[in-house]
């Protein structure tokens, strides 16, 4: 699967004001405890001193769970010039600075008996970010309890490349995941002679699939 941006109609856009030392900063914001957090942090100043008001959030997906360009820049420009600043990121700044959908590469093995029932389940994922980021796109998170089967591989291997940062994009792991292993199921009820929704009702698990087989969860480097 191809990589996302995250490209909401509502752009990336940020009012910064002082205060004496107490920073209000207003926009489009999808963790506020997180982000005064990392705004603080940013512009090295106590976290008590910072006030973020986000009334309406018109255009996120992902791309508004931290701060970006636009509230730093606002909050600098607002400090050094003592009046309030707003700043508003380009379409092409989006695209060059807001954290990405990892592309993927996938492999599905499914097994299943005369019934259609699943006795094996494989799925393994290639993804990538930067060499220091711990996230990595759950391409295998709705696979692990979706569909039953006793005997299961899921994988997230992690290239490191010097890219954008990638991080949660709309559904993330399963916007990408879901498709492809949807499709491989679409495959085996066509091999089966067995109708696609009979084949799914089959394999709904009455419990969480991992405590009843065996589970096998990697993720590391490459």
């Amino acid at each position: 699967t191809e990589g996302h941006a995250s490209a909401a109609m509502e752009p990336h856009a940020s009012i910064a004001e002082w205060q004496g030392k107490e920073l209000t900063l207003w926009g489009s914001f999808q963790m506020i405890s997180h982000n005064v957090k990392e705004l603080a942090d940013s512009l090295r100043i106590s976290p008590r001193n910072v006030r973020i008001v986000s009334p309406y959030v018109g255009g996120g997906f992902g791309s508004k769970l931290g701060i970006s360009h636009d509230a730093i820049a606002a909050a600098i420009a607002a400090r050094a010039l003592g009046r309030p600043v707003r700043v508003v990121l380009t379409r092409q700044q989006v695209f060059a600075t807001i954290m990405r959908r990892s592309e993927t590469r996938q492999r599905l093995r499914l097994a299943a008996d005369t019934n259609g029932r699943l006795t094996g389940l494989g799925h393994e994922a290639w993804v990538s970010n930067l060499p220091d980021e711990k996230l990595a796109e759950p391409v295998t998170q709705a696979t692990e309890f979706l569909y039953g089967g006793a005997n299961r591989k899921l994988v997230v291997n992690i290239a490191r490349i010097s890219r954008l940062t990638s991080g949660s994009v709309r559904a993330p792991g399963e916007a990408v995941g879901m498709q492809v292993r949807e499709a491989a199921m679409d495959e085996l009820a066509e091999k089966a002679g067995i109708d696609p929704v009979e084949l799914r009702k089959r394999n709904l698990p009455a419990s969480q699939p991992a405590r009843q087989g065996q589970a096998l969860f990697l993720a590391y480097a490459g």
